[in-house]
């Protein structure tokens, strides 16, 4: 009788059907520079927070690359200071909504030593609109 029950178990989770987990849209961004050579990939992942940043050169003058968000409204929001070789950046959750099909991202060159910034300081070196998958 027990080796019945274990047969239909084991017949019951070979078979039975398995529904795809839902996916979670995520968003991709390709900023490119003013040199056609300079592109940036970034992606988003809404469950986490983490924006992933892609490697860029390092300028060399003391200043760093900050990454803003620019929504439908068209204020710029920094979204933090990006290190050199790329990596995962948090974003604070009030922000989050803002990271949203056609919103702009843009990179500007700024002083770290005074980061975040309430507004750039510069014209963005490189933007990018943002994409959902």
């Amino acid at each position: 009788m027990s080796g019945a029950v274990a047969a239909a178990l084991a017949l019951f989770i070979v078979l039975r059907p398995v529904e795809p987990t839902a996916r979670m849209p995520m968003a991709v961004s390709q900023l490119k520079g003013t040199d056609e050579a300079q592109v940036l990939a970034i992606s988003y992942d809404p469950r986490k927070g983490i924006l992933q940043v892609g490697s860029q050169a390092e300028p060399g003058d003391g200043k760093r690359a900050e990454l803003w968000v620019i929504p439908q409204d068209g204020v710029p929001r920094s979204l933090g200071m990006m290190a050199h070789q790329g990596g995962a950046i948090p974003v604070d959750p009030a922000m989050r909504p803002l990271i949203a099909a056609g919103a702009t991202l843009a990179v500007t060159m700024e002083d770290p030593a005074t980061a975040p910034h309430a507004a750039p300081s510069s014209l963005p070196v490189m933007t990018g609109k943002i994409s959902m998958i």
